[in-house]
């Protein structure tokens, strides 16, 4: 599913619109994850843990 041409299209365009959103920015990368929890939460998480 994730390789069907029209959701690559619709993600596609998507980011085009966020781009036009945000003009005068400079994206040097852009990540995307699907997990369950963010990383600044388990980095949050761990940091408790370890008493930081």
């Amino acid at each position: 599913m994730a390789d069907d041409p029209a959701v690559i299209d619709r993600f596609n365009s998507l980011l085009d619109y966020v781009a036009t959103q945000v003009p005068d920015m400079t994206l040097n990368s852009l990540a995307i994850d699907n997990v369950d929890k963010p990383a600044f939460r388990q980095l949050a998480e761990e940091t408790e843990t370890r008493g930081w």
